[in-house]
């Protein structure tokens, strides 16, 4: 059982939780071990390390930092593994890049951007890259904030005062475990290596080496 970061033993607290869910990744997180791809999440002690990796049975796993290496130059067979990584996050975390807006951000009379229900402070929307959820084929239609909320098993009411009623929607994984799907992905994106996926479904995604 995890330690807790403001009282050292197990199990975490709320706020530590919370505090890991929203931490950004490490500066420069993409490394390798053996050839293969792996992103770093967290240092969990000055000698270990927990990492993503391309293993869809395994994809978080722990490893000494002095077997992550950096490469300075990228072949074209290391693209293919990080696209392919790329696959694995967006399967596995139950998400897709989406192609436009929630009509709520464009609407004139919509309420525009949105910030995270939960952790109330993160804006979630198309401009910001925000990644949506496909549980039950995109039915939860939402954004998946980088704390890992989405509206799966939540009810409320929309911009236009409708009653939604998501609460049927299991959230397909801890709150924990999504976030880090989410900012894996995000990240990829980021590093230019990986082109932004156009196809909603993750499991046909189709990528392109650029």
């Amino acid at each position: 059982m995890e330690k807790c970061g403001k009282h050292g033993v197990p199990p975490i607290c709320g706020q530590c939780l919370k505090e890991k869910r929203l931490a950004a990744l490490p500066r420069s997180p993409l490394y390798w071990v053996e050839e293969e791809p792996i992103v770093l999440i967290e240092k969990e002690s000055d000698e270990q390390c927990l990492v993503c990796q391309l293993d869809e049975n395994r994809p978080f796993a722990n490893y000494p930092l002095m077997r992550l290496k950096q490469k300075e130059v990228l072949s074209k067979a290391d693209r293919v593994k990080l696209e392919k990584l790329m696959q694995l996050v967006l399967h596995n975390g139950v998400l897709f890049f989406p192609r436009e807006a929630l009509k709520g951000e464009t609407d004139p009379n919509g309420p525009g951007v949105q910030c995270c229900r939960e952790c109330k402070n993160t804006v979630v929307s198309f401009e910001n890259g925000s990644i949506r959820c496909y549980v039950n084929g995109g039915r939860c239609k939402s954004y998946v904030c980088v704390c890992g909320y989405c509206l799966c098993g939540d009810d409320g009411v929309n911009w236009l005062h409708q009653h939604f009623d998501n609460s049927g929607l299991k959230k397909p994984m801890t709150l924990l475990l999504r976030s880090r799907y989410v900012r894996v992905a995000k990240y990829l994106v980021a590093t230019g290596h990986v082109v932004r996926p156009e196809d909603p479904h993750p499991k046909l995604v189709l990528f392109r080496i650029k």
